[in-house]
């Protein structure tokens, strides 16, 4: 039904994300991740999707990261060879907060060391920058990987603020509109387009004002750096 609407309406999805908690002791534990996520596959082909962004689960108190990583990379090789058989190409991203097993530019690359060639990412320009790694320099770093692209912006606030959250590199952060934010939006965007990047840019906006307002106002932003 959703197909046939976006037909409709001459649109269609870009990315289709799902998630499992693959950080896991036993196999069988896993199994309900695994699921999870050839259900969110078999979904992004009904749609007529060709990209997909699956979020793997946070370390856990006797889990550390480096071993989160490699039950992560165990469990993806068996759910990637679904996406490859319906012509998707599948995707992971970091996420800039604490607990996660891959939060840099190199830890995603050796997750695709782990997970082999058809594992690929999602470059999110602001979660790198909560990461605490420069954002161009990650991208630097990822290129070869990159299927698609996230943008985002922060504020940082004090660390005793109520609103926010805490990034992964400890500083406290609230969305904003993004290229209004404390990130470079001249220079990434300038590195984006340096690289030849020809696929969609995903906008977000995590922040308290109303969204639909921030999204437009974003968007304006980021056409004017195209």
């Amino acid at each position: 039904r959703l197909a046939r609407q976006l037909d409709d309406l001459g649109s269609h999805i870009v990315c289709y994300i799902g998630s499992g908690d693959f950080v896991q002791k036993t196999k069988a534990d896993q199994q309900p991740a695994i699921d999870a996520v050839m259900s969110a596959i078999d979904n992004c082909a009904e749609l007529g999707c060709k990209l997909m962004l699956a979020t793997t689960g946070n370390c856990k108190p006797d889990i550390d990261p480096p071993e989160a990583r490699k039950r992560i990379a165990a469990g993806l090789q068996k759910v990637i060879p679904h996406a490859n058989a319906a012509g998707i190409t599948f995707t992971t991203e970091e996420m800039g907060v604490p607990g996660m097993p891959y939060g840099t530019s190199d830890e995603l690359l050796e997750m695709c060391e782990l997970v082999g060639p058809d594992l690929r990412l999602t470059y999110d320009n602001g979660n790198f920058f909560t990461q605490g790694e420069d954002p161009n320099r990650a991208l630097e770093n990822i290129w070869h990987q990159v299927a698609h692209i996230h943008c985002k912006d922060w504020r940082r606030l004090p660390k005793d603020a109520p609103e926010g959250f805490i990034g992964a590199d400890g500083n406290r952060y609230v969305g904003d509109i993004c290229g209004n934010g404390e990130m470079n939006y001249p220079a990434n965007i300038a590195a984006i387009k340096g690289r030849g990047y020809s696929g969609y840019l995903s906008l977000e906006y995590e922040g308290p004002d109303d969204p639909k307002a921030a999204v437009h106002k974003g968007l304006a932003n980021l056409k004017a750096l195209l």
